[in-house]
């Protein structure tokens, strides 16, 4: 844009030179102090002549040649005179445009742009500019082919103009453009800090135009208030470097940055457009808005946090032949659209640009680089068009150095390129599908969603060819397939080679079962039934194979969890009791002492892999539980050598599924308890009523289910001389475990039968030591059912096993008794090294 001055005569220099507080000593320095600002304007290097004008004088500087001019504003505050008008005309022939000189408060304006800068402007720390009721496209600073320098502590304000203020509809129906905190054009070089908010409509903060127009920002904060408000704009080969800038917005329609090639430049404007964040953030929640809009040119965000409602809007208009290629480089750096990480022409935007969606516009390229960074939303370009061939342009991604994209709904480009990145489709309910018109290459990770109860899930889509090693993290829900084959298509290219895809973790559950991922004509690939041969019980052979064998499944993390957290639940009854035994076997004698006991045990199990039968056939993982648990009790003996009591407790088993992709999980339980019994003649019987309550935690889901049981249990202690007894046993112990989501009613059966040898002995005059010893016979003789989609899964008993186990207990006195005893377990279908248990009693 151009702006005359009118010529001052000679004689009116020294009034001029007043007005501005001009040193008479020094032509090289003036102050403006003038309330309503002050513009200078140097049009001829002839007669080295500045134009000076404020709404009260205007007049002309002569520096000497070679000099610059440098102009100093008094610290103050700065407003414009309020416009009479909207600043638009109208011509003779009746059309509309915008005035050619805008309002600018405080301008320094080099015409001679091929001449290195004439003026210097500093704007001291202190001063405040505001524009209010201005011409349309005002500028609160206007700097051309000129330096200027605002300092830290200078805030600027642009509030509604004339056309907005008084309610006015805009003669073209557009939004009204209230103008610019600070533009710099003509090569023009500006250092800023000041903080900027803007409350008018179709405000900006920053703008670099032309070649060669720089603007270095640094520690200060944008604020956006108003509709069409653009915190950063460059266009034609501006650029624009902000380091620690904080751009804030709290409306809609709001940009953060702007880059736009709308000029003559051509390639060479392409190159040199640009904005870069340093350190800096933006932040944009309001609807309709957009961290970068691109219509040409570069942005680059380094170590730098931005979130609008869409990462980067890209604008086609109508009959468009300029150069619209654009790069977008992130650094360390998060580009978070809220629903579009890139829109091509979204009619929103349209709306708010008062433009047409185009048919077709001059093809363009776009590029986006991360590297060590976090993108979020999808990428949406032009479908519709790609169908007739008559893309805008061609959109390319390339992730590098650990950076993550997050694609939120169907997504397409035409070039992924990924290096030790990832891709993840959003866990969000709905599946999506990311199709590549090109060529899918390097060594991705992607991250999907599936549902293989309903056929469908998250698709990768490549036409082109798909290269390089890429990993598939498959998340499938627990629901069962049900469609026979059992299969679903996840990847879908125009050709790829045998291990360009693999499965993380070889496997993924859906239902019952594993499924596995397999290349189909040479191009596709489809989560399949997993099968392998299945696994004998412990110490016994594999039958020999028949002429077809055909290879049982494997079942998946939901269905072999839920097994395991049932079959969990029945052991954790089994070794609660035989922890109560030690106090059970003190009241076995006639002591008639009452006792306040604590128990407390740890232990590891291990259940092989086992074939289930029944309605659902399969294979489980097996796997290895350890368990902490503690009990409380207190009980009461009467003479006659009976006694009763209540116990309280919790334990905690955490189970590893020695499978890669299973997921560990664990099974909390609380228990509630009474027990009575006697003791008469060396005889004795125990009665004991228990209640658990268990709660299952895994990655997948939870579950929460309860056990009522009752154990029964009477021996006979001998006198086998020298201080031992032999002391034969045996204990029943029937429970019934409820239902609930993930299991189904059942009654379990356990039987233990066996002898313990216990002895009795005084090694001084207080303490007693009694060991003790004992082999059993355990027995499991009913299994647990699990539940999985209205299905019902046998958990298999633990069967029949050995049982050893020795201690001792320690009375230091009448009343304090310590128990120590270590157990194991050894069976084909569940074997448990060590059991150690460490107990405390208090008697009375």
């Amino acid at each position: 844009m151009t702006h005359s001055f009118p010529l001052t005569p000679r004689p009116m220099a020294l009034a001029v030179a007043a007005a501005f507080a001009l040193p008479q000593a020094h032509a090289l320095e003036t102050v403006c102090e003038h309330e309503n600002g002050c513009e200078y304007t140097y049009h001829s290097n002839a007669d080295r002549e500045w134009h000076v004008r404020t709404p009260a004088a205007s007049g002309t500087l002569n520096p000497p040649a070679g000099e610059k001019l440098h102009i100093r504003l008094k610290a103050q505050d700065y407003q414009n005179v309020p416009a009479t008008g909207t600043g638009i005309q109208t011509t003779a022939d009746g059309k509309d445009y915008a005035l050619t000189n805008p309002k600018r408060l405080i301008a320094v304006q080099d015409w001679h742009r091929d001449a290195p800068s004439a003026a210097e402007l500093t704007v001291p720390t202190g001063s405040k500019l505001t524009l209010a009721r201005a011409e349309e496209d005002s500028s609160a600073v206007h700097v051309g082919n000129a330096h200027a320098t605002l300092e830290q502590g200078v805030r600027i304000s642009l509030n509604p103009g004339y056309g907005e203020a008084n309610r006015l509809s805009h003669p073209h129906g557009d939004t009204w453009d209230t103008g610019t905190a600070i533009r710099a054009t003509n090569g023009a070089q500006v250092r800023t800090s000041a903080d900027i908010d803007l409350h008018g409509t179709g405000a900006s903060g920053l703008h670099a135009d032309d070649l060669n127009t720089r603007i270095e920002a640094a520690d200060h904060q944008i604020n956006l208030h108003a509709p069409v408000n653009i915190a950063l704009s460059a266009a034609d080969g501006g650029k624009i470097h902000a380091r620690r800038v904080h751009i804030r917005g709290n409306g809609d329609a709001q940009l953060g940055l702007h880059t736009v090639n709308d000029g003559d430049f051509g390639e060479t404007a392409v190159q040199h457009t640009e904005i870069r964040l340093d350190d800096s953030s933006v932040k944009l929640p309001g609807k309709t808005t957009a961290v970068i809009m691109a219509h040409g040119g570069k942005s680059i965000l380094n170590n730098s946090s931005t979130e609008a409602e869409a990462g980067i809007v890209q604008i086609a208009f109508p009959d468009d032949t300029n150069n619209q290629d654009t790069v977008i480089d992130l650094h360390n750096s998060t580009l978070h659209g809220r629903r579009s990480l890139l829109a091509v022409n979204p009619p929103a935007w349209m709306d708010v640009a008062r433009e047409p969606v185009p048919d077709q516009a001059n093809r363009f390229h776009t590029v986006i680089n991360a590297a060590n960074s976090t993108l979020h939303g999808d990428i949406r370009t032009d479908r519709h068009l790609r169908r007739d061939n008559q893309a805008f342009g061609t959109y390319t991604l390339n992730l590098r150095d650990n950076s993550t994209w997050t694609l939120n709904g169907d997504s397409t480009l035409d070039t992924l390129n990924v290096q030790d990145s990832t891709v993840a489709f959003a866990e969000d309910g709905g599946f999506k599908t990311l199709e590549v018109s090109g060529e899918l290459s390097g060594n991705a990770t992607f991250r999907l969603n599936t549902d293989l109860a309903n056929a469908q899930g998250d698709k990768l889509l490549v036409h082109g060819k798909a290269s390089g090693q890429h990993t598939l993290h498959i998340r499938n829900t627990p629901a069962e397939p049900a469609h026979t084959d059992g299969k679903l298509t996840v990847v879908q290219t125009g050709g790829s080679d045998a291990d360009t895809f693999r499965l993380h973790g070889e496997t993924v559950s859906a239902g019952k079962y594993l499924y596995e991922l397999q290349q189909e004509n040479g191009k596709d690939w489809v989560l399949a039934h997993h099968g392998e041969t299945a696994a004998p019980p412990a110490g016994k052979p594999l039958p020999a194979p028949s002429a077809i064998t055909t290879p049982h499944k494997v079942l998946g993390v939901y269905a072999d969890s839920r097994i395991a957290h049932a079959q969990t639940a029945s052991q954790v009854l089994t070794r609660q009791n035989e922890s109560l035994n030690l106090r059970l076997a003190e009241l076995h004698n006639p002591h008639h002492l009452n006792g306040l006991w604590v128990l407390s045990d740890h232990s590891t199990a291990r259940r092989p892999r086992q074939h289930i039968d029944g309605n659902t056939k399969g294979i489980t993982s097996g796997n290895r539980t350890h368990t902490n648990g503690f009990q409380i009790g207190y009980d009461h003996v009467f003479a006659s050598g009976a006694y009763v009591g209540a116990l309280a407790g919790r334990s905690v088993s955490a189970a590893d599924y020695r499978r890669q992709g299973f997921p560990d999980s664990r099974v909390s339980t609380n228990t509630f308890g009474a027990y009575g019994g006697f003791t008469r003649n060396g005889w004795f019987g125990d009665v004991l009523l228990r209640h658990n309550r268990h709660h299952s935690r895994h990655p997948e889901e939870h579950n929460r289910w309860h056990g009522n049981s009752l154990m029964l249990q009477t021996g006979m202690q001998f006198d086998a001389g020298y201080g031992w007894r032999v002391v034969p046993q045996a204990a029943l112990t029937l429970a019934r475990m409820s239902r609930s989501p993930h299991t189904k009613v059942a009654v379990l059966a356990q039987t233990r039968i066996g002898a313990e040898l216990r002895g009795d002995f005084l090694v001084s005059e207080r303490v007693r030591v009694m060991p003790f010893a004992g082999l059993y016979h355990l027995g499991d003789h009913r299994p647990a059912a699990a539940k999985l989609d209205n299905e019902y899964l046998q958990a298999p008993k633990a069967g029949s096993r050995a049982a050893l186990h020795g201690g001792a207990s320690v009375a230091f006195d009448r009343n304090n008794h310590f128990d120590f005893a270590v157990r194991s377990e050894h069976g084909d279908y569940l074997r448990r090294a060590a059991t150690v248990s460490l107990g405390y009693r208090y008697l009375w």
